[in-house]
C-alpha cells in the first residue's frame, strides 16, 4: 500500500508484557527493511523500552516524528484496538479502543508500505505481543 493512499487499519492487541525491559512496535512499516530499530520508514505505534505510553510514529528516510501519548493500552492481557488513519492528505490520526486520536503531519512516509510488528526485549526473558485481527480499509479507489 501506498502510505498516500485513504486508509484506515485496525489492528486486535494484547501484550504480555508493558514494563521497563519491554519495547513495542505494530503498524504499518516500509518495505525496504522492516527488521531494522527501528524501521526507515513507516506509520505505526510504539512503546519504547524508556516508554510508559503508547506513542503514534511517522517515520520517512529515517527521520521521525512522535504524537503525544495515546491514551489506552497499557494493562497486560487485556484486547485493545489500536487504529491507525488517514484523515486526509497531510494528517495520519492514531487512537487506541475509544481514546481520543492523536494526529501527526510531518515525515508520512511515500513508499510501499506493509503490515508489521516488533516486540523487543532489554532482559534476558520471553515477552510476546498477540495479533488477534487486523482490519486494513481502503477509499477513494478508482477501477481502471
Amino acid at each position: 500500500m501506498k502510505a498516500a493512499s485513504n486508509f484506515t487499519v485496525r489492528f486486535l492487541e494484547r501484550h504480555q508484557q508493558f514494563d521497563a525491559d519491554t519495547g513495542l512496535r505494530i503498524g504499518l512499516w516500509s518495505n525496504d527493511n522492516a527488521s531494522q530499530d527501528p524501521p526507515p520508514s513507516g506509520i505505526y505505534f510504539e512503546k519504547l523500552i524508556t516508554d510508559s505510553a503508547w506513542f503514534g510514529v511517522n517515520r520517512s528516510s529515517t527521520v521521525q516524528t512522535r504524537t503525544a501519548a495515546v491514551a489506552g493500552g497499557t494493562t497486560v492481557n487485556t484486547w485493545y484496538r489500536f487504529n491507525i488513519r488517514r484523515v486526509d492528505g497531510s494528517t495520519i490520526g492514531f487512537s487506541i479502543d475509544t481514546g481520543a486520536e492523536q494526529t501527526l503531519t510531518t515525515n508520512i512516509p511515500t513508499n510501499d508500505l506493509t503490515l508489521f510488528s516488533q516486540v523487543k526485549t532489554n532482559a534476558a526473558a520471553v515477552k510476546q505481543l498477540d495479533v488477534d485481527y487486523v482490519h486494513w480499509w481502503f477509499t477513494g479507489l478508482d477501477r481502471k
